[in-house]
């Protein structure tokens, strides 16, 4: 995530045509996300 933000979007290059959501489910010890499909966001 970027500065510490909850959650983000992302595009591959490869795959323009999905979106990826990005949660943050880390902890101050542990760095963890979930990222879920969006297809045509």
């Amino acid at each position: 995530m970027r500065n510490g933000s909850r959650g983000d979007l992302f595009r591959f290059p490869g795959m323009p045509d999905v979106t990826w959501q990005f949660t943050n489910i880390g902890t101050d010890r542990l760095a963890a996300a979930v990222a879920h499909a969006n297809e045509g966001y």
